[in-house]
């Protein structure tokens, strides 16, 4: 298992490959005192933000995130042969682990111009964010 961040840096695109589990935006928390979002989403916020680095590419952006989640321990081997890079139907919902990523890198995301998401099985906890200059 590779513990470290893969990085891609190129003209006009920019890769991560950080082996962290897939997080969902979370939902502003209200109180008395004001408004806050929850702390496990801060840190993972600044985890993902490590891991890519400093945006590279030019606006407009194409951004495609993919998110493996790990299969359960308690699956077979056989199963979990069978599952490995298949579809994952689990939560958090593929356009929340979207929303997570595009609030975690782009200060001002409305130029992002194409969006695309997927979650698969894996061995390990994996979220990959691709991001392209539109041309």
């Amino acid at each position: 298992m590779v513990d470290e961040v893969a990085r891609v840096v190129m003209e006009g695109y920019q890769m991560a490959l950080a082996p962290m589990e897939p997080f969902g935006k979370a939902r502003p928390r209200v109180t008395a005192n004001g408004t806050y979002m929850p702390r496990e989403y801060q840190a993972a916020r600044r985890t993902l933000q490590a891991a890519f680095g400093e945006m590279t590419v030019r606006p407009p952006w194409i951004v495609r995130v993919t998110a493996v989640r790990r299969m359960p321990a308690s699956w077979s081997k056989r199963k979990r042969a069978e599952m490995d890079g298949r579809w994952c139907v689990t939560k958090p919902d593929v356009d929340n682990i979207v929303a997570g990523v595009l609030d975690a890198l782009f200060e001002e995301d409305s130029a992002v111009v194409s969006v695309s998401g997927m979650k698969v099985w894996g061995a390990a906890y994996r979220l990959k964010v691709e991001v392209w200059e539109a041309r």
